[in-house]
């Protein structure tokens, strides 16, 4: 059963019925669980928010939150009328009869390959869905958050770090790096975030890979130029090329010649393949593994996040920001008014059920964003195409994991690159959105895990594997180990 918000107005409760219905909802809630406060029967402790997603939708109290509440009177008001005479705009997540149906791993593969996936929505469809949503998102009585945070208490703005750097680019802009894990260790992985984000956006990766791999792997966190702790540079400088050559300054400085494997969300998915045009030779010497998450290698003009933020007012402020940010500044406040609400209302596959420490930790990100910064990178988002480094990541490892209810980069140009790299892994989370890491961290930290599980076998050191990825697919672990291994042999 999925549960949609209402239009409509609810009545204040009196406080004597308020107090009557919370001795109501007490009794009946205790009868729905085993014990554990908020936590419905049968549902484990350490259930995520994707995998309990049904049994907190069929919870008797989700109903009653969001019945709709008739007026005393027969007469509607004025604003009753209105709401009841405008078309309803698309909610979020976007109807199912408009996701593309996808498999969900690399077995159904040929499912994927077929052309009968429908087209995703359209920037118009998509951007008003998220105007729908972000409107709704402002009424904590629409969207109520689901009665069990999972993560509530977490110290989700600390990766827990070992050690903290700055690296400086070509162009002198600093970079601010967190390291967990020892320098000698024989891989270094090197996670890349996206647009409006930070570092802190991989705390669980940072935490999961740390209890699986120990002291066998270095991880290296950074923050974009102009986001997080990294300095601001020009606005001529907001762009994926060249944030794929602050990635090269940051592999030469912290990992030098050793092998890397490159994890990228979103725009930093979209660095990785512009990486990978601008700098075969690093693909091909050091390189040894790549995981894209809810990314695309083009096409964002017309469907995802580019289109969204592709329109007439948003345009017109980013140039007055980018030109005059001085005399401009309400402008900035108008540009940061229109966009930080459809970021943040598009990050999430269904933002009441994901929890509300994971919801407030991308709001909080992405309210920390500058507005210059945001206006600085439309342009590249708009014409971003890296299609030129799919030939380079032929021989390299990739996983490609994405959710069909992204808004941002939709699931379709999930499926392009999967067709262009035959060799990937490619996973499709139902009902997931744009914030895939967070929404599905389990898959997706077990996804990475595969990444790094072969990345060890093509540089010829032996190691348990650690994914579970290997009991989810056809092939055995040693079959898998082999090929990657003679893959890499080919290339040296």
């Amino acid at each position: 059963m999925v549960i949609k918000p209402v239009s409509g107005r609810r009545e204040p409760e009196r406080a004597d019925d308020r107090k009557n219905s919370q001795d109501h909802d007490a009794t009946e809630h205790r009868d729905h669980t085993d014990g554990r406060a908020g936590i419905p029967a049968g549902e484990p402790r350490g259930t995520t928010p994707m995998t309990s997603q049904l049994a907190a939708n069929d919870h008797p109290r989700a109903d009653r939150r969001l019945m709709r509440v008739e007026p005393k009177s027969g007469r509607l008001s004025l604003l009753e009328r209105m709401r009841e005479n405008s078309p309803q705009l698309p909610r979020m997540p976007i109807p199912r009869a408009l996701r593309p149906h996808l498999p969900r791993t690399q077995i159904a593969r040929a499912e994927a390959n077929s052309s009968s996936h429908p087209v995703m929505s359209s920037g118009m469809l998509a951007g008003a869905g998220a105007l729908a949503v972000s409107a709704a998102s402002l009424l904590p009585g629409l969207l109520p958050f689901r009665p069990y945070d999972q993560w509530a208490g977490e110290h989700v703005w600390d990766l827990g770090a070992d050690r903290g750097e700055i690296v400086a680019t070509a162009d002198g802009t600093p970079l601010a790096v967190r390291e967990i894990g020892p320098e000698n260790a024989e891989l270094t992985v090197i996670f890349i975030h996206g647009f409006t984000l930070s570092m802190d956006s991989f705390h669980f990766q940072a935490t999961k890979l740390k209890e699986t791999y120990g002291q066998d792997i270095r991880m290296v966190f950074y923050d974009l130029r102009g986001h997080g702790l990294s300095g601001r540079a020009t606005s001529s400088s907001y762009s994926i090329p060249q944030l794929a050559r602050d990635l090269h300054d940051v592999i030469d400085t912290i990992a030098r010649d050793k092998p890397v494997v490159l994890v990228g969300h979103s725009m930093g998915g979209m660095t990785i393949l512009k990486f990978a045009e601008l700098f075969p030779e690093v693909i091909e010497k050091q390189v040894v593994g790549v995981a894209l998450l809810a990314t695309a290698a083009s096409n964002l003009g017309d469907a995802g996040l580019a289109a969204i933020v592709d329109n007439p007012l948003v345009s017109s402020v980013a140039w007055s920001v980018e030109r005059a940010p001085g005399v401009f500044h309400s402008g900035r406040r108008a540009l940061g008014a229109v966009i930080e609400p459809l970021l943040k209302a598009g990050s999430f596959g269904t933002p009441s059920m994901a929890g509300k420490t994971l919801v407030d930790l991308t709001n909080d990100m992405i309210g920390s964003a500058d507005v210059e910064v945001m206006a600085g990178f439309l342009e590249t988002l708009l014409k971003h195409d890296a299609e030129g480094g799919y030939a380079n990541l032929q021989d390299t490892t990739v996983a490609i994991v994405c959710g069909d209810a992204d808004l941002m980069t939709p699931v379709n140009r999930s499926v392009e690159m999967s067709r262009e790299l035959p060799n990937a892994r490619f996973v499709v989370v139902p009902g997931a959105g744009h914030m895939i890491q967070l929404e599905a961290m389990d898959i997706c930290n077990d996804e990475l895990a595969w990444v790094i599980d072969n990345a060890f076998a093509s540089i010829g050191v032996e190691k348990e594997p650690r994914s579970s990825v290997w009991d989810r697919t056809a092939s055995s672990p040693d079959e898998e180990r082999s090929e990657a291994g003679e893959e890499r042999k080919k290339r040296s």
